[in-house]
């Protein structure tokens, strides 16, 4: 994940601000326990407006915003990047989010912005003081818009001051903005969830990657996911395989066959 830093202007008020609660993601991942918004004044700045933070890239030396991911000609028109940031006492927070333009593009925004609410969140509450993060649009096909997101806490107080990652997933239909859940894509949930669970494990295994324990089969685990055109890409909290939040694949060739006619129309390459 690109990381960003943010550099208040002096005086009262420099920081803008964050995240809505008047949306939640509606369970289709983590970030669907989301129902009220980190504390501190909100507002919301679009990418390109003149704002009284400074934005800059950690790896550049320019202050733009971070590449906006490039729409499907099909799925939703995307317009300027937003960034939502914001501070509460000793706590900064700052994210990177697409913007959609067309169709049910106030809904999808909402949700997309409640999401992020749940990662800062989450973050701050693992104890960092300044978390930083950016959104990716990872399908927008003209039947689903699937978006994820990642953040990173530092300044946890912690000596090695390792960054705790955090983070969450939407996934929506195209047309209407309805939470698209994976348990009801599924023929079998039951046996599928068991499926996933090995298919993960070796997947992660095949990239170094070592569980910390045992992969549940249970819906849970499974909570923070998207469809690309390699397959289920499966999303970890931090401490699930050590440091960081990796995405695991499970290819097409094994998921397809768990899924609902319905399922394979909606989400299948």
């Amino acid at each position: 994940m690109t990381r960003w830093t943010s550099t208040p202007a002096v005086g009262a008020g420099a920081l803008v601000v964050v995240l809505l609660t008047s949306a939640c993601t509606g369970g289709t991942g983590s970030g669907g326990a989301s129902s009220s918004s980190t504390t501190g004044s909100t507002t919301t700045s679009s990418a390109t407006a003149s704002t009284g933070s400074t934005v800059s890239r950690a790896d550049a030396t320019d202050s733009a915003p971070p590449p906006r991911p490039v729409a499907s000609a099909a799925g939703l028109s995307l317009g300027d990047e937003e960034r939502y940031s914001g501070g509460d006492g000793g706590l900064t927070w700052q994210v990177w989010l697409p913007v959609f333009t067309s169709g049910p593009a106030e809904v999808v925004n909402r949700k997309v912005r409640a999401s992020a609410d749940h990662a800062v969140r989450a973050a701050t509450d693992a104890g960092a003081l300044t978390t930083t993060g950016e959104g990716e649009v990872v399908t927008n096909d003209g039947r689903t818009v699937q978006v994820r997101i990642g953040v990173a806490g530092t300044d946890t107080g912690a000596v090695d001051d390792e960054p705790v990652d955090v983070v969450t997933t939407v996934a929506l239909t195209a047309d209407d903005a309805t939470p698209v859940f994976l348990e009801q894509q599924l023929a079998d949930p039951a046996a599928a969830w068991g499926v996933l669970a090995d298919e993960a494990a070796a997947s992660a295994a095949s990239q170094g990657l070592t569980a910390t324990r045992p992969l549940a089969a249970e819906a849970a685990e499974f909570a923070d996911w998207q469809t690309s055109a390699d397959g289920l890409e499966l999303s970890f909290q931090h401490g699930q395989f050590g440091a960081g939040a990796p995405v695991v694949v499970v290819p097409w060739s094994s998921v397809l066959p768990l899924l609902t006619p319905e399922g394979k129309a909606l989400l299948a390459p």
